[in-house]
């Protein structure tokens, strides 16, 4: 079961921040997962919420900011973190592909949030993401999303992708066997306890941050998990064998 990390290692570091991407990494995540939006001038940035008043602390949205002003946004975290992480800033989708250029062994999952694809629409998405992940280089790219629309759109261009579904009620499976992502997403709380998984999908559960739950995932026959401590999960003898691309 590959172990991964939910917006980086969340748990210590600011979310969706260079530097919670690449600390995830160092502490063994096989692929790390983050979220993408759409500044003013649609450039897409690393973000999970459209507002930064969670991540920033401040009354803006980034739908509503030119990336010149996006990128002097702090997103440090201060109601969790205090001034710790004061300076991090906004990052570009264009810096992370380059700060994770040529790493086969690390998948990056890239989200793309719903706020962006309903203010720009699938086309304007698709156009404005698709060029930028020839900068991955040999690094694996899958986009992920709950929208079906912007991921068959990706798939068209064969891009590997991954949905992110509510439930399994029956409208979900049938639209599951339509769509054939490479990956389907859900929170674990939302995984039937009897539910066999279908395949040839592989399927993917978040957010895990106890050792328990993720042997109990992994026994289930879970290909992979995305944790906000990847650190404890790879502590586990189980799941060790994950190694960071930067050791020497």
């Amino acid at each position: 079961m590959l172990i991964g990390a939910h917006r980086g290692d969340r748990v210590h570091y600011p979310e969706n921040t260079l530097l919670a991407l690449k600390k995830a990494v160092e502490a063994g995540a096989s692929f790390v997962e983050f979220d993408i939006q759409l500044t003013r001038d649609a450039v897409p940035v690393m973000l999970h919420d459209a507002t930064l008043s969670r991540t920033g602390n401040i009354d803006a949205c980034i739908l509503d900011l030119p990336l010149v002003e996006a990128i002097k946004q702090s997103v440090g975290e201060p109601l969790r973190f205090g001034e710790r992480f004061q300076d991090i800033r906004i990052s570009s989708l264009k810096e992370v592909l380059l700060a994770f250029q040529g790493m086969p062994q690390i998948s990056l999952f890239i989200e793309i949030k719903q706020e962006s694809i309903a203010h720009f629409g699938v086309k304007t998405i698709v156009d404005k993401i698709l060029p930028l992940l020839e900068l991955a280089g040999t690094t694996p790219c899958v986009m992920i999303s709950d929208n079906r629309s912007a991921l068959q759109a990706f798939k068209r261009h064969t891009i590997p992708i991954g949905w992110v579904i509510r439930d399994l009620h029956h409208p979900t499976v049938d639209a599951m066997i339509r769509l054939m992502p490479d990956w389907v997403i859900i929170n674990h709380l939302r995984l039937p306890d009897q539910f066999a998984l279908l395949r040839p999908y592989r399927w993917m559960c978040y957010e895990v941050n106890e050792i328990a739950l993720a042997r109990r995932l992994y026994l289930r026959g879970i290909d992979a998990i995305e944790t906000g401590d990847p650190a404890r999960i790879n502590a586990d003898k189980v799941f060790s064998d994950n190694h960071s691309p930067w050791e020497k």
